[in-house]
């Protein structure tokens, strides 16, 4: 500005003297706007700005045209012209004018080795204009440097005082400031359109690293990862073609990103250039060329060629290794003959470094899963088995192993394999590739279940190769046939408890009203025998239901603490002389202690006497029959020997003889009542049922083993009772006390069996008391109270309307002392047991003889009696 401000004085001076006045002339002004050109020459651009420039210092000077030649950062020139007022013809030949003095006079010409800032020279140079005519020339010196020169035509008439020339002068310094600053600013301007390419470039390049990094991650096979690598090559580089091939686990993985315009046939080229390379690199590789192929290999489409990377290349391959040994190659292109930056081949390196992280992590992933599923298939509970569709047998599991040896003889690896146990594999195999389940047998001893499933590996058309799994079901098979055998036997059970509680009504009405008759004063002796015959007979039917109810699991049991080794001992010597001589008896017992169980003796020795029968029958000829006594543990991880035993302490009874044995067939039915296969006779075929009944009303298990013309072999399992434990208390009433007299002694009888009740009546009556009667509990209650004072009660158990239980509970409530007994069928359960327990009541089990109920009903009378005179 300083320059600025003594131009513009330098000029008004002059102008002054010219007008003769002291104010400012127009050419002050224009000196000013000068200035204010020059400073914003950067902001109008170079050329338009010189351009205002020149325009306005001719305007200002009176000068006819200019121009200004100006040095560019390349070391070129450039010239801007403005004409103003040439003179005719020189407006019309302006071109000729410039083309002869703008280089002469400028830079170009030596102009800038005079050394001095503003120069006057004369227009000799184009012969048609006269020697008059004048050019001022003015240096643009930044510092020392000249950057360029202003030219201005002078008219004939034009002079220049020394002011005007100092104004020049200083002019051009202030404009070559400007032209620096301006191309400075330009520069500034390129290289930050420039920068902000590059970053936005590299953003993108970073950001597409950064995405292949995170997505490899989640990528588990080589298809995907081929395909992934290369549209990430292709999103950041931006070459014509992206190519990645894998070779790894024995087949190639080929894939091809092309952008639009690629030549038809290039991803073929493509993957047979890469093809070669990769065998070229395994080549080298093998024969240690090189350890480690370079990180960018040059690699020629057409023959496969991999050689040195040149500068920038336009086609550029990686290869992919993955712990030193090539894998792959990533390749990339241009159709169109451009090179790659070195950021973009940096970038490229980059994601062939990630490309090859990921195969190494996939095969690690691989060979983790491979040596997983060795283990799982080594170690799985089930036999595997590969065949193919031949039946050749190309792999299995050691369990399938040894189960082949059982069922196809054991076959080596390669063998076919025709058949599995008693069945051929074309018929395992006829459904084709529906997964099919089969069941198979050993065709040798020892027999052996086994289930097999067999379906095709492959998903369309026939399949090539099968997969067999062998289980082994004979354990599981068995067991399901003692559960069916168990609920068989429960299922029989229950019907004969229903078929005995009705039996059982029946005796009582038989022997009850047959003792009543053979009790009269005015019977035969003929007569008399009679009923007698039919009261013995009635009793051999009350044994007989009796032994069903055992075998139901219903008789009435009295449990104690019962030492089952001196249960044995004493039932020896009777079994011994009942025993023939032929027979020979041995008894073993283990040491170690009492073999103490919750027992009802009675039981335990029908059970003993039932067993002995039986081996007695099995062996007409003679033989040994051998008992055994021990304590048996069984843990918590061993299989029980028969189903619902529980681990713990048990006591083990074994049952031996040498008899006939069982034939298979008949195994599965002797604990069936009835069940024989001796000739028939009254009650046959219920001694084991009755012992299968006794030992499963203890809590115990029994086992069979037999074999024919070897033997049986019976084992009983009692849960042994600890010393701190005692047996349940029987199920019966507090003892009774000596009966009262029965005169005027009133007896409430409900039973809903109407023969029954009659029978029971008449026998009541015969025995003195008074009797009134109901079919129901619920009638017996609505009786209760509304006729004369009843003394006792004798219910029924099972009545509809209302049990025997709830109506002892409500007349409980209503006479807490009433004596009441309950008359029952067959053994009730634990609870009803505690019930009638818990009431005092007293059970008595039918059929009933009266000589019986004359006890109980003495029993209970007497006892409430007592009962009152002790309140």
């Amino acid at each position: 500005m300083d320059d600025a401000q003594v131009t513009s004085r330098g000029v008004s001076a002059a102008q002054a003297d010219n007008d003769g006045r002291g104010r400012a002339s127009p050419q002050v002004e224009s000196a000013e706007l000068i200035c204010h050109l020059l400073t914003e020459l950067s902001a109008r651009g170079i050329r338009p700005g010189l351009c205002a420039v020149v325009t306005a210092i001719c305007e200002a000077f009176g000068f006819s045209g200019g121009w200004v030649v100006y040095r560019l950062p390349t070391g070129e020139s450039e010239t801007v012209r403005a004409v103003y007022r040439l003179p005719t013809p020189l407006d019309e030949h302006g071109e000729e004018f410039f083309a002869a003095y703008g280089p002469c006079t400028g830079c170009l010409g030596g102009r800038e080795q005079t050394g001095k800032a503003v120069a006057v020279v004369q227009c000799h140079r184009v012969a048609r204009y006269s020697p008059d005519n004048r050019v001022v020339s003015t240096l643009l010196r930044a510092g020392d440097k000249t950057i360029g020169v202003m030219d201005f035509l002078l008219p004939a008439t034009c002079d220049l005082s020394a002011e005007t020339l100092r104004f020049l002068g200083r002019l051009g310094g202030l404009a070559a400031a400007s032209v620096a600053h301006a191309q400075a600013a330009e520069a500034l301007e390129v290289l930050n359109v420039t920068l902000e390419r590059r970053v936005y470039e590299r953003t993108i390049e970073l950001k597409t690293i950064a995405e292949l990094t995170e997505e490899v991650a989640r990528v588990g096979d080589f298809e995907a990862l081929a395909e992934l690598i290369a549209r990430k090559v292709r999103r950041a580089v931006s070459p014509s073609v992206a190519a990645c091939l894998l070779a790894v686990e024995r087949h190639e993985v080929f894939c091809i990103d092309p952008a639009g315009g690629v030549p038809a046939g290039t991803a073929d080229q493509a993957r047979a250039a890469l093809a070669t390379g990769l065998a070229r690199l395994h080549r080298d590789a093998g024969a240690g060329a090189r350890k480690e192929p370079p990180a960018l290999l040059q690699l020629d489409l057409g023959t496969g060629e991999i050689g040195s990377l040149a500068p920038r290349p336009a086609l550029v391959a990686a290869p992919l290794l993955a712990e030193g040994l090539p894998v792959g190659v990533l390749a990339m292109s241009r159709c169109d003959g451009t090179e790659f930056s070195e950021d973009q081949l940096s970038v490229f390196h980059a994601m062939s470094n990630v490309a090859e992280h990921a195969v190494e992590r996939i095969q690690r992933l691989r060979l983790a899963e491979q040596r997983r599923f060795e283990r799982i298939f080594r170690y799985m509970p089930e036999g595997m088995v590969l065949l193919s569709a031949a039946g050749r047998l190309e792999v299995a599991n050691p369990l399938g192993r040894s189960y082949l040896d059982v069922l196809a003889g054991a076959p080596a690896i390669g063998n076919i394999v025709a058949k599995l146990g008693d069945t051929d594999l074309a018929t395992l195999l006829a459904d084709g590739k529906e997964r099919t389940t089969h069941e198979v047998r050993t065709v040798t001893a020892p027999l052996r279940r086994f289930e097999i499933e067999v379906g095709a590996m492959g998903d369309t058309g026939d399949a090539e190769h099968w997969i067999v799994l062998l289980r082994d079901v004979t354990e599981e098979r068995e067991l399901l046939s003692k559960v069916q055998e168990r609920d068989r036997l429960a299922a029989v059970g229950q019907l004969a408890a229903g078929i005995a509680h009705d039996f059982n009504n029946l005796l009582s009405v038989i022997i009850g009203n047959a003792s009543l008759l053979a009790a009269t004063a005015d019977a035969s002796p003929d007569l008399r025998s009679g009923l007698e015959r039919i009261v013995k007979t009635g009793g051999v039917g009350a044994d007989l239901v009796r032994q069903i109810l055992d075998f139901s699991r219903k008789s009435f049991r009295r449990p104690v603490p019962l030492d089952l080794g001196g249960v044995i001992d004493s039932s020896a010597q009777r079994l011994a002389q009942l025993l023939p001589d032929r027979i020979e008896l041995t008894t073993r017992i283990a040491g170690g202690g009492p073999h103490r169980i919750s027992g009802d003796e009675a039981q335990i020795r029908q059970a003993l006497a039932n067993l002995a029968r039986n081996a007695q029958e099995a062996m007409p000829d003679g033989g040994v029959l051998a008992i055994s006594l021990d304590r048996f543990e069984l843990a918590e991880d061993e299989a029980p020997p028969c189903v619902d035993m529980a681990p713990g302490t048990w006591i083990r009874l074994v049952f031996a003889d040498t008899g006939r044995g069982i034939p298979p067939q008949h195994i599965d039915h002797i604990f069936e009542p009835f069940f024989t296969t001796k000739p028939a006779r009254p009650a046959s075929g219920l001694g084991l049922a009755q012992v299968y009944g006794i030992v499963k009303q203890h809590g115990g298990a029994i086992q069979v083993d037999s074999r024919v013309t070897i033997g049986t072999r019976l084992t009983i399992f009692f849960p042994a009772l600890h010393a701190d434990e005692s047996a349940p208390a029987p199920s019966t009433a507090r003892a009774a006390t000596a009966p009262n007299d029965t005169v005027q002694k009133r007896i409430l009888l409900v039973e809903d069996d109407d023969d029954v009740r009659e029978t029971l009546q008449m026998m009541l009556r015969v025995l003195g008391y008074e009797v009134a009667t109901a079919g129901n509990g619920g009638e017996a209650l609505a009786s209760f109270g509304a006729g004369p004072r009843v003394h006792a009660v004798v219910t029924d158990l099972v009545m509809p309307v209302m049990d025997g239980i709830t109506l002892a509970e409500s007349l409980r409530i209503r006479a807490p002392d009433l004596p009441i007994i309950v008359m029952t069928g067959y053994q009730h359960s634990r609870e009803i047991d505690r019930l009638l327990r818990n009431l005092g009541v007293r059970s008595i089990f039918k059929p009933i003889a009266a000589g019986d109920l004359a006890g109980e009903l003495a029993a209970v009378l007497g006892q409430a009696s007592s009962l009152r005179g002790a309140q």
